[in-house]
């Protein structure tokens, strides 16, 4: 659609020639209704008072010209956005620091700064880290939560860790002959009773959890330049890649999966391991109220094909007719794992107590 033209202003007196109007003065007069003004102000016309000047200060010209053009900065009225959060990184999530004076440590997420920094401990006494900031681009969030319901940390901010500022001392005669030696900074006692105040009630979550503070004392490394990631694939794949013996990554793989069916104690296990109330799927579905008032979860079970040696093959033999192992686990209605257990086909597959009396 064409942009309409804007008519040009006319004037309210045409010239007839150049330099002669159209309209006598007497016309103009009570054309523009200036006799109405008039009468209004008693035969006159309104004076208005000039506003009063803004005393502007003298401003002493610069001695000095400068010789090049200066650049104004250009004015930035954009306002920055808060950093947003990883969906990975909750509060008392456990994270592995990347870089800097503490990579490869774990360290508890406290809260999120309003600089966007993570505030992080430790514990400083479990391992050795202090409360810090940390930038979450340079960690890694784990699975593992700490309970920090009761830590403290409203008066830490990004004020709490600044530099303080002060001159530096000139070097004399004494530091140069080393008969003078410059004295270290010392942590004051407010932040080391700062550190111990947080430090307390997370070392009590901490102990709560079996092989938790032993994991968090422990700095994450890889074994034998074996990258974590890469080692989804077959033993002998994983040899050719990383050039090790089928030794050397049985060994690690061994002692990695210990420690995992270790955890798993804590990890796997039901929220409620009494099973003392009703599910709030099924009680809220009249449908499956009252039938199915006793089931706490779904079981199933699957045939992972395995490898095993011909002397103890004939347990795993079932109607798939090759080694399998029969691994089967059951979920609650929030899809986590409450129980799992692997064997071979013929099993007692439920052996807990806790599921003996309940239907699944």
């Amino acid at each position: 659609m064409a942009a309409k033209a804007r008519n040009p202003r006319k004037t309210r007196n045409p010239d007839l020639i150049k330099g002669v109007g159209k309209y006598s003065r007497s016309q103009m007069y009570h054309k523009r209704g200036l006799w109405a003004i008039k009468a209004k102000n008693g035969g006159v016309f309104p004076r208005h008072d000039p506003k009063p000047a803004i005393d502007s200060p003298l401003q002493k010209p610069p001695k000095f010209y400068p010789a090049d053009d200066v650049k104004k900065p250009l004015v930035n009225k954009r306002k920055p956005k808060p950093t947003k959060l990883r969906a990975s990184i909750t509060l008392g999530t456990v994270l592995i620091i990347l870089a800097g004076r503490f990579k490869g440590k774990r360290v508890v997420f406290l809260k999120q700064l309003s600089s966007g920094l993570l505030l992080v401990t430790g514990p400083f006494k479990i391992n050795g880290v202090p409360l810090r900031r940390v930038n979450q681009s340079y960690v890694i969030g784990t699975s593992t939560k700490v309970d920090i319901s009761g830590v403290n940390v409203e008066k830490f901010d990004d004020k709490y860790f600044a530099k303080q500022s002060g001159r530096k001392k000139k070097k004399g005669e004494g530091e140069f002959f080393e008969t003078e030696k410059e004295e270290k900074n010392q942590l004051p006692q407010e932040k080391k009773d700062n550190q111990k105040s947080v430090d307390t009630p997370l070392i009590k979550s901490i102990e709560a959890v079996p092989e938790l503070k032993a994991y968090l004392g422990a700095r994450f490394s890889l074994k034998a330049g074996m990258k974590p990631h890469e080692l989804r694939a077959r033993n002998r794949s994983t040899q050719e890649q990383f050039q090790h013996s089928g030794e050397t990554v049985s060994r690690y793989f061994e002692y990695v999966l210990d420690i995992v069916c270790r955890m798993s104690m804590d990890v796997i296990k039901p929220d409620d391991p009494e099973f003392s109330g009703v599910p709030h799927e099924i009680l809220m579905d009249c449908i499956y109220m009252p039938h199915f008032k006793n089931c706490i979860g779904a079981i199933d079970g699957v045939h992972v094909p395995t490898t095993i040696s011909p002397e103890d093959q004939v347990p795993y033999i079932g109607r798939k007719r090759v080694p399998t192992q029969n691994v089967m686990v059951a979920c609650d209605f929030n899809m986590k794992f409450a129980y799992a257990y692997a064997g071979w086909e013929g099993m007692l597959m439920i052996q807990e107590y806790s599921y003996q009396h309940y239907v699944i």
